[in-house]
């Protein structure tokens, strides 16, 4: 696709239920630049377990694009509306962009978690997620950021083992 890269936003896209990875394949053909953060979940069935690659983010798809390619990414089948803030398109703001690139380059140590809104904000000073904010939480004796993408009013739990965080003002 011909784009002009200084329009290009991210924006989240509402998609059927368990259809993230068969939409994101989807557009990914149409030309797009997909976010889609997974995890792996093990899953216990009467005579054995499985481990399924899952969306991250349930519903949703991450895509960029500018003003000219909504109506390719709303008619793409699964899709079921792009977020929107009143009657405009809602792009994600660019730490959120940030927080989900990083997600996409991680393999393990995150998983789904409810959205909380109270608690200590820190940062990550080392690893892979170096630089990203987020809502410090125990889960047992473990330690966990929670990085919240409010735009789909939804939240990552990250194990934070051998990670330097430190407190934000």
């Amino acid at each position: 696709m011909q784009t002009n890269r200084s329009q290009i936003q991210c924006f989240a896209v509402k998609v059927r239920p368990r259809g993230e990875l068969a939409v994101g394949r989807t557009l990914k053909h149409k030309g797009f630049d997909i976010l889609l953060p997974s995890y792996v979940d093990r899953r216990r069935y009467s005579d054995r377990i499985k481990q399924v690659s899952c969306a991250l983010f349930p519903g949703y798809v991450f895509v960029r694009m500018n003003a000219e390619e909504f109506l390719a990414v709303t008619t793409t089948d699964g899709v079921s509306y792009l977020v929107r803030s009143g009657r405009s398109f809602q792009p994600l703001p660019p730490e959120e962009v940030a927080a989900l690139e990083a997600l996409c380059g991680v393999d393990t140590g995150c998983e789904p978690c409810p959205n909380f809104s109270v608690g200590m904000r820190v940062s990550i000073e080392s690893g892979p997620l170096k630089g990203l904010r987020g809502v410090l939480v125990r889960v047992g004796k473990n330690d966990r950021l929670v990085i919240n993408i409010n735009t789909v009013f939804r939240s990552v739990s990250v194990d934070l083992r051998d990670t330097v965080i430190s407190a934000l003002d």
